[in-house]
């Protein structure tokens, strides 16, 4: 089924950015597809929209325009804006303004209420890490979480641009209604052993037992170091059931090429465990995806030397990648991915916290700020880690466990959630392996179910 919709604005100079923004509204749902035009009053449409100061006859809906982001001369900096509520049903819609203003309705008569398209737009661009300045951002040149927008304001577990695209939908009228949340499993392969060489032994026990002064983790580490040395099994050694076939639909697997820091060449794709990992992730349908280098975020010949390196290896095309340490230049990794023909990237999570660092889990092009261009590489957010997961349930994996699917049952249509799980999570010295590895059964139960 396809719907048209002309669009009607009257802002050339921003046509770029409006255009963007709506392709991205108004993606593929459901396969439901939507063909769009743009001031074009010899399409034939189903639906007209206009977005400015005026509304032209016969409009099934208009959108004000608020002049914040799409704005040459009076640009605010992002930490000054705030969102504001709006009603629609029985959820509520959040904005991005510059005001606060009393809870209203999203829409009336036909008209919204606030600028949905420069809302959407400053999530989906990452409008704000643009602006973002050195003092904001962590030793690893992120934007801290506590400095976002969404983190601010308390709604960085609402996938506030889904909501928006839903409530769009239903306000024209369409037949399209909320869509089960898709679910995909993705997976960091950092390090493959966790006893290597004996240096790296004798660190990890320096690092639990002196640094951290953590006894109960010493003897867990300790317990698991003898196990190893009985039967030669590594804990990381966690592959034959990870990659199990009975996983979900959509899965990937991020594999380290190369590198030049200390995060990186923690193994080798040279090591026979290496191939038998990616030997099996191949066998059991998963797609190898390359997990770029501390560096490469910001190096483009880096990168495509690892992406080289993976292919070779792996013996198959590489058109994903998650960046390591969820390092990303809004101004820079996206050209570098899109020279490099990675076509989608799964990097843009929080690193500390679940949830919806771009308002959306589902999938959309990237919008080069500096080029003022759509780009050819397509965003799969990241909505769910192993490690921020247990940062926020202080390591206690029952409270992991009931975040999780809290999370989950709140977000169960309208969106996609992206997890990821290392698999060196299962071998943390600080939780329970039994209990990690259930909580991960349980999850994989669930989404099957659901899928």
């Amino acid at each position: 089924m396809k719907t048209r919709i002309l669009f009607l604005h009257d802002s050339p100079e921003f046509s770029r950015e409006i255009e963007y923004t709506v392709r991205q509204l108004f993606c593929s749902v459901e396969g439901h597809e939507f063909e769009l035009g743009f001031n074009d009053e010899n399409f034939e449409a189903d639906y007209r929209i206009s977005y400015g100061d005026t509304i032209p006859p016969d409009v099934d809906l208009s959108i004000p325009r608020q002049r914040i982001l799409f704005n040459r001369s009076d640009r605010p900096i992002p930490g000054s804006l705030i969102s504001n509520r709006y009603a629609h049903g029985s959820r509520f819609l959040y904005s991005v303004e510059k005001h606060k203003r009393p809870d209203g309705q999203f829409a009336s008569n036909q008209a919204l209420h606030f600028d949905v398209l420069e809302a959407t737009f400053f999530h989906l661009t990452r409008y704000e890490e643009w602006y973002a300045s050195d003092d904001s951002l962590d030793k690893h040149g992120r934007l801290r979480s506590e400095a976002q927008f969404l983190v601010k304001e308390e709604l960085h577990r609402i996938p506030v641009v889904d909501h928006i695209r839903l409530a769009l939908l239903e306000t024209l009228g369409t037949s399209i209604s909320n869509w089960p949340t898709k679910h995909t499993l993705t997976h960091d392969i950092d390090c493959l052993r966790k006893f290597g060489s004996n240096k790296r032994i004798i660190r990890a026990f320096a690092r639990t037992f002196l640094k951290e002064k953590n006894l109960k983790k010493t003897i867990s580490l300790a317990r698991q170091f003898f196990e190893f040395r009985s039967t030669g099994k590594d804990p990381f050694d966690t592959f034959e059931w990870l990659f199990s076939k009975n996983r979900t639909k959509d899965r990937v697997v991020f594999f380290m090429s190369g590198g030049r820091t200390r995060y990186d060449n923690l193994y080798s794709l040279s090591d026979a465990e290496a191939g038998e990992a990616i030997g099996l992730a191949i066998s059991n349908g998963y797609e190898i995806g390359l997990h770029p280098s501390y560096v490469t975020y910001k190096d483009s010949g880096q990168l495509a030397e690892e992406r080289a390196a993976l292919a070779l290896g792996a013996r198959t095309e590489i058109t994903s990648s998650r960046q390591h340490i969820l390092r990303y230049s809004v101004s820079e990794t996206p050209r570098i991915l899109q020279e490099n023909k990675i076509r989608r990237d799964y990097t843009l999570g929080y690193a500390d916290k679940i949830g919806f660092r771009c308002g959306t889990g589902m999938e959309f092009s990237i919008f080069d700020l500096d080029l003022r261009q759509e780009l050819d590489v397509k965003e799969i957010p990241l909505v769910i880690m192993d490690g921020p997961l247990l940062m926020e349930a202080a390591y206690d994996v029952d409270k992991a466990k009931q975040l999780l699917f809290s999370f989950i049952q709140a977000n169960q249509s309208g969106t996609a959630i992206t997890y990821n799980f290392h698999n060196s999570i299962f071998a943390d010295a600080g939780v329970s392996t039994n209990s990690m590895k259930r909580l991960y059964e349980e999850l994989l139960q669930k989404i099957n179910d659901k899928s």
